[in-house]
């Protein structure tokens, strides 16, 4: 048997004759549909990544803000290379404040608005270039019907916050893409994006 090529696997074909041969790899429950890098960016624009191949979808962003303030980081949802800035977005976080001096609950509430905040942070540490990071489901972002989502960010710098996150977009958009950027100053990082499997 010759040998296969990058990505292969061997499989046998019991349809057909019962011999082992080569074959693509099979994919799991998440398919990357998206990805990529940023360097010192005031906005991450991410457009065709949604479709109607699936209905759920994970985003993963880890960054760096190069300032010391303006600590969060925002979402909006797009579509054909847009943000939609409307006022529909409902979002809620709760936080867990880490400093020197014990711990912090805080929660909060917004809606309407016209953004979502995935990563909040007080920014009382005001360390620049701390790493931060993302990891939020959304469902159903492409059919005509709300937009909503959940996850949890770390928002990094000396008092960091833990946060658990909601919100939804409650309009029946559909829509391909997202951006995320920071209330203030600029971020270095990466991102991916992942399908479900139906």
């Amino acid at each position: 048997m010759a040998i296969g090529t990058t990505g292969q696997v061997l499989t046998v074909d019991t349809a057909v004759d019962g011999k082992i041969k080569w074959a693509a790899a099979g994919g799991g429950d998440l398919i990357k549909v998206g990805g990529g890098t940023f360097s010192a960016s005031s906005a991450v624009n991410v457009n065709d990544v949604f479709s109607s191949t699936y209905k759920k979808y994970r985003i993963v962003i880890d960054y760096e803000l190069a300032g010391a303030t303006g600590r969060n980081l925002n979402l909006r949802w797009r579509v054909s290379g847009s943000d939609d800035s409307n006022s529909t977005y409902d979002y809620a976080y709760g936080y867990l404040n880490i400093n020197g001096f014990g711990n912090a609950s805080i929660n909060y509430a917004s809606a309407p608005a016209n953004l979502s905040v995935i990563a909040y942070n007080n920014g009382t540490g005001n360390q620049a270039n701390a790493r931060s990071a993302v990891s939020i489901d959304v469902h159903n972002p492409y059919d005509s019907g709300w937009t909503v989502y959940s996850g949890t960010s770390y928002s990094g710098d000396y008092q960091g916050a833990v946060n658990l996150i909601g919100g939804a977009f409650r309009n029946t958009t559909s829509f391909t893409g997202f951006s995320f950027y920071p209330t203030a100053s600029t971020i270095t990082g990466s991102y991916a994006v992942y399908g479900y499997t139906n």
